[in-house]
C-alpha cells in the first residue's frame, strides 16, 4: 500500500488537500486509529428555577420570628403586643421582659412541597450536567489521540511546503538575476550562489523543472 513516506518531498509539496486526507487516513488505518463519534446526549438546559409563594413575615429587627399565609394574620400578631425576654439592662445584664418592636414583612419563599420537588429537580439536572461534560470531556481525549496518529505527517508537510517556498523563492530570485545579467546564466549563477547556499540553489532547478534553465550549472561556485 502507498503511504506517505513512500513519497519524495516534492511529491508531498504537489499533495493536493483531498490527497492529503488520503493519507492520513492510511496512517490512521496503519495504526489502528478509529475516529470517535459525537456524543448524542443534548446539553441540559439552565438550572432549574425554584418557585416562589407569597408570605408574610413577622420580624423582631431582622429577626424573623413567624411566617403567615395571610398579612392580616401577621398583623393580629404585632396588634396583640406580645413580650419578648432581653438579657441586658443598663449594662448589668439582667434577664427581664420588654414590649416588642415587632414588625411585619412581606417576604418570598418556596413552600415545603415546592423545595422538596426543586430538589429532586436539580439532582437530575446536576446528573445529567455531570454526564453531559464527562462525555464531551472524553470524546475531546479521544479525539485529541485520534488526529495526533497523522501529527507526524502534518508536521512533516510543513516542512515540506517550507522547502517548496524555499526553491520557488530562489527559482525567481534566478529569473530576475538572469535578466540583470542580459542572459549570462555563469554571472547569473554566480550572484545566486552569493544569495542562498549553492546546495539549496542546485535542488531548486530540478524541484521546480524549471523550463527556463536548459544548462547544467556548475557544481561549484566560482569564488
Amino acid at each position: 500500500m502507498q503511504t506517505y513516506w513512500n513519497l519524495t518531498d516534492r511529491e508531498r509539496a504537489a499533495l493536493l488537500p483531498e490527497q492529503i486526507e488520503h493519507y492520513l487516513a492510511v496512517e490512521r488505518m496503519r495504526a489502528g486509529a478509529v475516529r470517535p463519534l459525537e456524543p448524542t446526549t443534548a446539553e441540559p438546559g439552565p438550572e432549574p428555577v425554584i418557585d416562589k409563594e407569597e408570605f408574610w413575615a413577622v420580624k423582631l429587627g431582622y429577626t424573623t420570628l413567624a411566617l403567615f399565609e395571610l398579612a392580616s394574620e401577621a398583623a393580629q400578631v404585632v396588634d396583640m403586643g406580645p413580650l419578648v425576654e432581653e438579657s441586658r439592662y443598663s449594662g448589668v445584664g439582667v434577664e427581664h421582659a420588654r414590649r416588642g418592636a415587632l414588625t411585619v414583612e412581606r417576604v418570598e419563599l418556596p413552600s415545603e412541597r415546592t423545595a422538596k420537588v426543586h430538589a429532586v429537580e436539580v439532582k437530575e439536572w446536576r446528573a445529567a450536567k455531570e454526564a453531559h461534560e464527562k462525555a464531551w470531556k472524553t470524546f475531546g481525549e479521544e479525539l485529541e489521540a485520534y488526529e495526533k496518529v497523522g501529527r507526524e505527517l502534518l508536521d512533516d508537510l510543513a516542512r515540506v511546503a517550507e522547502l517548496d517556498a524555499l526553491y520557488r523563492k530562489i527559482m525567481r530570485t534566478w529569473d530576475e538575476y538572469l535578466a540583470t545579467a542580459g542572459g549570462d546564466e555563469r554571472v547569473a549563477w554566480q550572484f545566486l550562489c552569493k544569495a542562498y547556499h549553492e546546495a539549496d540553489a542546485l535542488v531548486a532547478f530540478s524541484w521546480t523543472e524549471s523550463s527556463a534553465t536548459p544548462w547544467a550549472p556548475t557544481p561549484t561556485c566560482e569564488s
